[in-house]
């Protein structure tokens, strides 16, 4: 039998992959019409949903350069572990959402750089295998990729806090659909990269998986 990790790892990646064929052939259209009729990109303080990667991009800018200090003067804890293990989750899911941005190629939902194809504008809809670009990345979504690898990543470090990780990959997953700025599917296979990235990150750091594996709370 497979070991657990990897087990869990190609369960959640079989899911997920279903659920993005199923938006990609009968979802993503239709919602993306239906939030640019219902004009909801003119909602009050609906774009503050998608601030919340460049949040946690900064964050990961920010710790290394303090925990490297913090290495070098011997202050270095747990905490500052269970940090560097968030900040390499995301430097990890924003390298890997841009390899496969390039294979995928995807064109986005309306036009919004460099006059790119869009569905909304040229009802263009498809994928350019190898050819993505500024034009043609739209799958997977880095903002959400990041997001979850970062909450994912902080809610297995800090396992209170779960609830409000959920919350806020939900606020932006929400955020990003309903400004049309990716398909759904994007959305979905961006989450499943953010959520793989800081589940496995966490195995090779070994960072106990305390939400997955019936061990006793130890410190890390």
């Amino acid at each position: 039998m497979l070991p657990y990790p990897l087990r869990h790892g190609l369960i959640v990646l079989l899911v997920s992959s279903i659920l993005v064929v199923i938006s990609y052939t009968n979802v993503d259209k239709p919602l993306v019409y239906w939030a640019y009729h219902q004009h909801l990109r003119e909602v009050n303080g609906l774009n503050y949903l998608s601030y919340f990667p460049n949040i946690f991009n900064v964050f990961a800018l920010l710790a290394y350069p303090i925990l490297l200090l913090r290495f070098f003067y011997k202050r270095f804890n747990v905490n500052d572990s269970n940090c560097l293990y968030i900040a390499n989750s995301i430097a990890i899911a924003h390298f890997l959402k841009s390899l496969l941005k390039a294979l995928f190629g995807r064109t986005w939902p309306v036009t919004w750089k460099c006059n790119n194809l869009s569905l909304i504008q040229d009802q263009v809809y498809t994928l350019h295998w190898f050819q993505g670009g500024v034009i043609n990345d739209a799958f997977p979504s880095g903002h959400m990729a990041t997001t979850v690898a970062a909450m994912a990543a902080l809610a297995i470090a800090y396992p209170k806090l779960r609830v409000m990780a959920g919350l806020i990959c939900s606020l932006v997953a929400i955020g990003l659909i309903a400004l049309y700025y990716h398909y759904c599917s994007d959305v979905i296979a961006g989450a499943l990269l953010g959520y793989l990235t800081a589940y496995y990150a966490a195995y090779f750091s070994k960072i106990k998986l305390l939400n997955y594996q019936k061990v006793s709370p130890v410190s890390t």
